[in-house]
């Protein structure tokens, strides 16, 4: 199974995500969304 992500996507930090800015990214036409960050230690 192949899945298309788009020939561009958005790279945001994990604290800058939020589900409404993944819905406007979305609604722009962009087909993935890289979150950057580690999980605390």
């Amino acid at each position: 199974m192949t899945v298309e992500l788009g020939r561009y996507g958005i790279w945001r930090g994990r604290q800058e995500m939020t589900p409404a800015l993944a819905a406007e990214i979305e609604a722009m036409g962009y087909g993935a969304i890289w979150v950057g960050g580690s999980p605390p230690a």
